[in-house]
C-alpha cells in the first residue's frame, strides 16, 4: 500500500468515526494496513537524524520570512561556501 493510499483510508475512516460518513468502505484489514504504514512513517520520520530536521524547520521559516525563491537562492549559495571550505581544509 502506498502511503497516500493509506492516508485516504484513515481520513475517510476518521470521517465515519465522526458521523459525516454513513458506510464503512474499507475492510478492518485494509484499514490495519493503513494504520502500520502510517506508524512505520511516523517512527522513521522521529528517527530522522536531528541535525535534518533542524535544517528543514530552519529553511521551512527562512522561507516564511524571505521567500521561497529567494530561501533557495541562499541555501545554494550557502552550499557552495561550505563546499569551498571544506575543500581547503
Amino acid at each position: 500500500m502506498e502511503l497516500k493510499t493509506a492516508i485516504e483510508i484513515l481520513e475517510y475512516h476518521q470521517e465515519w468515526r465522526l458521523g459525516k460518513r454513513d458506510d464503512i468502505i474499507h475492510e478492518p484489514k485494509k484499514l490495519t494496513e493503513a494504520l502500520d504504514l502510517i506508524l512505520s512513517e511516523v517512527k522513521r520520520t522521529k528517527s530522522m537524524d536531528r541535525q535534518k530536521l533542524i535544517k528543514q524547520l530552519f529553511v521551512g521559516k527562512v522561507s516564511d520570512i524571505i521567500g521561497f525563491e529567494k530561501a533557495i537562492e541562499l541555501l545554494k549559495e550557502s552550499t557552495v561556501a561550505i563546499d569551498e571550505m571544506l575543500k581547503s581544509c
